[in-house]
């Protein structure tokens, strides 16, 4: 995709995925095609809550990556200051703040032999919101509004993915440090539970399969 003066191709690209992975890959390549520079590494908190890490988008990053203690100071730093720049090595690092709702979630590191323009920020800091949009868009299409758990579409897609993996041994490193769990409940006597406390609440606890690592 050729670089454009507003950035409109990449958010086109960006807001047309509705898978997680073509998200993710959408962004790094928008990233990529910056032009002023080849190095980088892209950190973001994908559920958007305190207390959770920033993991690392862009695995191939030629960046060695932060641990988690690190990449929490620097997401602090940016909230402060916004973007941050320091020189180091002979290359000039700079820290380009992630939001979402007006809190910082992540944040990408560049490194460049010079100072970029303001162009090449704005536009770096756009397109990261323009994902963060997209991601919490596609994070609320996969829950229940009621419950909050994984909407039946994403449980079964969740189930198929997993067999999937298993079956033919393709499990990602990221995967196999991850464990599964599948629980079927059910409760007698439900009706009771729905006439005294209504549907609403009978809602929350109605029996059914969840998928939850």
């Amino acid at each position: 995709m050729a670089a454009n003066a507003c950035g409109h191709d990449w958010v086109v690209e960006i807001t047309q995925q509705e898978e997680e992975p073509e998200l993710d890959q959408a962004l790094i390549n928008a990233v990529s095609e910056l032009d002023e520079f080849s190095r980088f590494a892209i950190y973001i908190n994908k559920f958007f809550k305190p207390g959770l890490p920033a993991r690392l988008l862009n695995k191939d990053s030629v960046i060695e990556e932060l641990s988690e203690h690190e990449v929490n100071e620097l997401i602090e730093k940016v909230s402060r200051n916004k973007i941050r720049i320091s020189r180091n090595y002979g290359f000039i690092s700079t820290y380009v703040p992630i939001y979402y709702m007006g809190n910082v979630v992540g944040v990408l590191v560049i490194e460049s032999e010079k100072e970029l323009s303001e162009r090449c920020s704005m536009l770096a800091i756009y397109m990261l919101n323009i994902y963060a949009n997209q991601l919490s868009l596609l994070y609320k299409s996969q829950l229940d509004p009621l419950t909050e758990l994984l909407n039946r579409q994403t449980f079964d897609k969740k189930v198929i993915e997993i067999a999937a993996d298993a079956a033919v041994g393709h499990e990602s490193h990221e995967s196999k440090q991850r464990h599964w769990y599948l629980a079927m409940v059910d409760i007698d006597h439900f009706k009771s539970v729905n006439d005294n406390y209504g549907h609403v609440i009978g809602g929350v606890f109605q029996g059914s399969c969840r998928l939850s690592c």
